[in-house]
């Protein structure tokens, strides 16, 4: 079962239930599956993308809804996941930049990363204190893009 459809079901289990949230779990692994299939034409730098991490979340998302759960609910439960890993892979990115003094040298790294994981055609914040990421708009929000930026400010 794809990570993000088992936590989100997880998190939902506190609210549904165990049996309801493992039902939403196998219904969404499938469409996600169908999702797959259907979209297999899909360049390698967007499927790199969308195979990991947009088609689970639309799965998921459709059975949440099918399922009864409100829209809103069912982006919260979402939104939870992200947040939760973000949350924990967090420290570890700090860590890193505090031992070896890579916040001057993060915006050439996070294009490099991001170049090479969604193509040129990513995301924590809270990274460090002069590293400043963001977006503006999402294709999630109704953007016609993901707009990623991730600058270093001086004192």
């Amino acid at each position: 079962m794809h990570r993000i459809i088992r936590t989100v079901c997880a998190i939902a289990a506190e609210d549904t239930g165990k049996d309801k949230a493992d039902r939403i779990a196998a219904k969404a692994q499938q469409r996600y599956e169908e999702l797959l299939s259907e979209n297999q034409q899909d360049s390698k730098a967007l499927r790199a993308h969308t195979f990991k991490r947009i088609y689970p979340g639309i799965a998921v998302y459709e059975v949440l809804r099918s399922e009864g759960i409100s829209s809103e609910k069912a982006v919260w439960y979402i939104r939870e996941h992200f947040q939760r890993f973000s949350a924990n892979t967090v420290p570890h990115i700090q860590r890193l930049i505090r031992a070896f003094g890579l916040a001057r040298k993060m915006p050439g790294f996070f294009y490099k990363m991001s170049v090479k994981n969604f193509g040129t055609d990513a995301g924590y914040g809270n990274l460090h204190p002069r590293l400043i990421w963001g977006r503006t708009k999402t294709i999630g929000r109704g953007g016609d893009c993901c707009d990623f930026l991730l600058e270093y400010k001086e004192k």
